[in-house]
C-alpha cells in the first residue's frame, strides 16, 4: 500500500554530496525501469532537470522565508489549519502565498475602495428610501387605477367603433340593394336607356 503523505525535508545539497546522490538516483531509476520493462526511457536527463530544478528552488529560500516571515505575522487572522497542516510543509505555504500575491493586493486595494465609497453607500438618501416607499404607496395605486380605467374605455371605444362599422356597412348594402332597385325599375318603365 502506497503512503497516505510523503514529506521532503528541504536542505542545500553540497558539491560533494550531489554526484553520489545523482549516481545512487540513476541506480534506482534503472531498477526500476527493468522492473517495468521500460528499455527505451532516458530518465537521467529527467533526473538531471529535476535535481537543477530543486537547486533553483533551494537558492530561493532567502526569498521565501522573507516570505514567511510575513505570512507568520498574519497568521493568527487565518483560521487554524486542519488535517492539511500534516501534509502542507512551509515551502508550500510561502510557494501559496507568493502565487496568491496579485489576487491578494487587488483585494486590498478593492477593500479601500469600499471604505472611500462609504459615505456614497450609507449616505442619508439611501438610508431615507424605504420612507419614500410608504409615500409611494398611494401614487402606485392611483396609477394602476387610472391604467384601468383607460383600458376600459379603450374596449368601450373598440366597440362602438364595430358597431359604427357595422351598422355603416348595412346601410352601404341598403344603399347599393336600393340603387339596383330602383335601376331595374327605371329600365323597366323606360326612364333610362338600357
Amino acid at each position: 500500500s502506497w503512503p497516505v503523505s510523503i514529506h521532503f525535508q528541504a536542505r542545500r545539497v553540497t558539491k560533494m554530496e550531489s554526484p553520489a546522490m545523482l549516481n545512487g538516483l540513476e541506480e534506482r531509476v534503472k531498477q526500476l525501469e527493468q522492473r517495468l520493462g521500460s528499455q527505451e526511457v532516458d530518465a537521467t536527463a529527467t533526473i538531471e532537470d529535476a535535481f537543477k530544478r530543486m537547486q533553483s528552488m533551494i537558492q530561493d529560500q532567502a526569498t521565501l522565508q522573507t516570505i514567511w516571515k510575513q505570512y507568520t505575522l498574519i497568521q493568527d487572522s487565518i483560521p487554524p489549519p486542519g488535517a492539511d497542516a500534516l501534509v502542507e510543509t512551509a515551502l508550500h505555504h510561502a510557494t501559496t502565498i507568493v502565487s496568491d500575491e496579485k489576487r491578494t493586493t487587488q483585494v486590498a486595494q478593492d477593500l479601500e475602495q469600499v471604505a472611500k465609497l462609504q459615505e456614497y453607500v450609507n449616505s442619508e438618501a439611501l438610508r431615507g428610501a424605504p420612507d419614500l416607499t410608504v409615500k409611494i404607496k398611494p401614487l402606485e395605486a392611483v396609477h394602476i387605477s387610472q391604467a384601468q380605467m383607460a383600458n376600459d374605455h379603450r374596449q368601450r371605444l373598440n366597440t362602438l367603433l364595430d358597431a359604427y362599422n357595422r351598422v355603416v356597412t348595412i346601410l352601404s348594402e341598403q344603399f347599393v340593394y336600393m340603387d339596383e332597385v330602383l335601376t331595374a325599375a327605371e329600365r323597366k318603365y323606360g326612364v333610362v336607356e338600357a
